[in-house]
């Protein structure tokens, strides 16, 4: 492809709807990402796939500030496409209001132990943004 589709594509992957809008990276297995790619359409969102990788980068706007109902709903969604897929979902992008009691790093189930480790291990003091990591760590 040319130079300047590619480009676009990185802007597009990187790129969340308007200033109050939300923009989630999934992972799954990429036989899901069709069904997945549905759901997230059906739900109004600007989605980019990358069915190769197992990828799909969904962005939602939100009607209005701190509009708590319509957070909720995207949420709903997104964790429904997750589970469905039994993939996993990272938080990459979000007005501060509606990151507040969420882990960006969605359910690590039981992943959680792991990553209990990989933070003793490069942060053994505890000083690199704590709380903010996957599970609060």
């Amino acid at each position: 492809a040319a130079a300047s589709v590619l480009e676009r594509l990185r802007e597009q992957q990187g790129s969340t709807p308007r200033d109050l809008g939300l923009r989630f990276r999934i992972a799954l297995l990429p036989s899901r990402s069709e069904a997945a790619l549905a759901q997230l359409w059906q739900a109004g969102a600007d989605v980019l796939c990358h069915p190769g990788l197992g990828l799909l980068y969904a962005g939602f706007g939100l009607p209005e500030a701190e509009d708590r109902d319509a957070l909720a709903a995207v949420l709903r969604c997104v964790d429904g496409v997750v589970a469905a897929a039994a993939g996993a979902v990272v938080l990459e992008a979000a007005p501060a209001w509606a990151k507040r009691g969420r882990d960006v790093f969605g359910d690590l189930a039981g992943a959680l132990p792991l990553a209990r480790r990989l933070k003793r291990l490069f942060d053994p003091a505890g000083l690199l943004n704590p709380g903010r990591y996957a599970g609060y760590l």
